[in-house]
């Protein structure tokens, strides 16, 4: 009797399996849902002051809306309000994937300096090697258009690239920044840069914003000392707590509550009275 081979079967089976036709990719989406879409555009969702909860949303539609989201950046090109727009480019920084790195690529060359400073950190958190030409480009024309904010974006982003940058000319805006009144819009870029590659030597200077003019860069300087994590900035975010402006007391607290984590304090009054006693008497 001839003895029958056990494998056999199961290649036939292995040989079957493999000559069915893969199924077809599923269809990107054509369109980010009209309602979100609308929450972007709405001032009242979406603003520098109150932050932006349907990024949040965007973002987590994932890499498979990347293009979606990119026609729904360029389709909008001719909007007079860019805070929105640069929010997109923010959520695709978020997403990945090719799609999303191809949107930042050409708004890092096309958009407005808001548009173009945020698509150059969103390429840094992406870690997109291809884009290294482009940001090496932006640093070699110097500021230019895009100003101190978009130098900022590029220098940051190709420090998270490994490549050789400079990063002096950030760290002496800093240095200057009670002078360069002009600059007021875009220096909390340089403040981002400096939480973002954590360079905690700079949280000194940082520190010294918290007695500037411009609301936005206080903030700002509040959220990078939390980060960096610098004690010896613990008495000028503590001063904070006496800030004219309710959203900078309560970012003073929380910057102090992950600067001095065992602090046993809760309110602004119990806050204060933690800082007066960490103080001392008055003589």
């Amino acid at each position: 009797m001839r003895r029958r081979s056990w494998w056999l079967p199961i290649a036939l089976l292995a040989l079957a399996d493999c000559s069915r036709p893969s199924p077809p990719p599923a269809p990107l989406p054509a369109s980010v849902p009209s309602d979100l879409a609308r929450d972007l555009a709405d001032r009242q969702r979406c603003n520098l002051l109150n932050g932006c909860d349907p990024e949040d949303a965007l973002a987590a539609l994932g890499p498979a809306y990347a293009r979606a989201a990119c026609a729904l950046y360029t389709g909008s090109a001719g909007a007079d309000d860019r805070y929105w727009r640069s929010r997109v480019l923010a959520a695709l920084g978020r997403m990945g994937g090719p799609d999303a790195v191809a949107c930042l690529r050409a708004a890092l060359v096309q958009g407005r300096w808001l548009e173009q400073a945020t698509a150059a950190f969103a390429l840094g958190d992406l870690r997109a090697a291809e884009a290294v030409p482009d940001l090496e480009a932006v640093v070699a024309q110097g500021p230019g258009g895009g100003g101190v904010a978009l130098e900022a974006g590029a220098r940051t982003a190709l420090a998270l690239l490994g490549r050789p940058v400079d990063l002096s000319p950030l760290w002496a805006r800093l240095a200057g920044a009670e002078e360069a009144v002009t600059d007021w819009p875009m220096l909390r870029f340089v403040v981002q840069a400096a939480r973002t590659l954590k360079s905690r030597e700079q949280a000194p200077a940082i520190a010294r914003l918290l007695k500037h003019p411009d609301y936005y860069l206080r903030r700002e300087a509040l959220q990078a000392l939390a980060a960096l994590g610098d004690p010896s900035t613990v008495d000028a975010v503590a001063a904070a707590l006496d800030d004219p402006m309710p959203g900078i007391r309560r970012g003073a607290i929380a910057a102090l509550q992950a600067l001095v984590p065992r602090a046993p304090a809760g309110s602004l009054e119990a806050w204060r009275a933690w800082r007066d006693a960490r103080r001392g008497p008055t003589p």
